[in-house]
């Protein structure tokens, strides 16, 4: 999902702090995406970005710990457009059959 804010990361509020902080999120959940996780079956993918869960950028407390959950690419797309009130595409598994979110 393209982002619309073309500004530099550091005016956007990802600063060397927030890079040591998604560092530190990534280790604490052993480089896993939590989204995947939580899935029934679990499901086991490389975490590559951080989502903020509840509070969003830019507000007081965004970056707390408790706020934060490794995902990878596709799971926090899915996230940063449901919090957005948009709906996700449609995913398919490789024999072609839709797979469901509901899980």
């Amino acid at each position: 999902m393209p982002w619309t804010d073309r500004r530099p990361r550091q005016q956007r509020g990802y600063d060397k702090h927030w890079l040591r902080l998604r560092v530190e999120i990534l280790k604490r959940d052993h480089g896993l995406c939590q989204f995947g996780l939580a899935m029934s079956p679990p499901r086991y993918h490389k975490a590559t970005e951080v989502h903020h869960v509840r509070i969003p950028v830019g507000q007081p407390g965004h970056d707390d710990p408790d706020n934060l959950v490794s995902t990878c690419h596709a799971c926090h797309d899915r996230a940063t457009m449901a919090a957005r009130g948009a709906k996700p595409k449609p995913r398919y598994d490789r024999n072609g059959y839709r797979i469901s979110d509901d899980a």
